[in-house]
């Protein structure tokens, strides 16, 4: 919310450069939760001049597995946190982090150090 009364109230011209939000989403851009919580609102984000950076934990493959009742590969699925974890390295790049449900579902320990860890960077990069 208070993002948007910044963006509704401060023109994009008058902030430069732009603000970088890192979208940190559970499915990709095939899944309808990705689409309605955090897509639909890009044009309207990159309008005010935000770059809006999307980063999936499990990618459209592994929808379409699922979609398709194919078994989930586990490697794949390993490999998807490995990325996230890497995507939480970044964090210090961005102004703004966004996250859709968890950082890393299914695991709620690593999720509560993913999360301070990601707090602890953006702290230091500042």
């Amino acid at each position: 919310y208070h993002l948007y009364m910044t963006l509704r109230h401060e023109p994009a011209a008058s902030r430069s450069p732009p603000m970088r939000v890192l979208a940190l989403a559970k499915y990709g851009t095939r899944a309808a939760s990705t689409r309605q919580r955090m897509l639909q609102y890009e044009p309207f984000l990159a309008r005010h001049g935000v770059d809006l950076n999307l980063r999936p934990l499990l990618d459209n493959n592994y929808l379409d597995a699922l979609m398709s009742g194919q078994p989930k590969s586990r490697t794949g699925v390993a490999r998807s946190y490995i990325r996230r974890l890497g995507d939480l390295l970044t964090v210090g790049h961005y102004d703004t982090v966004w996250v859709q449900y968890d950082l890393l579902p299914y695991l709620p320990l690593l999720d509560g150090v993913a999360r301070l860890v990601a707090h602890a960077r953006c702290i230091r990069s500042r």
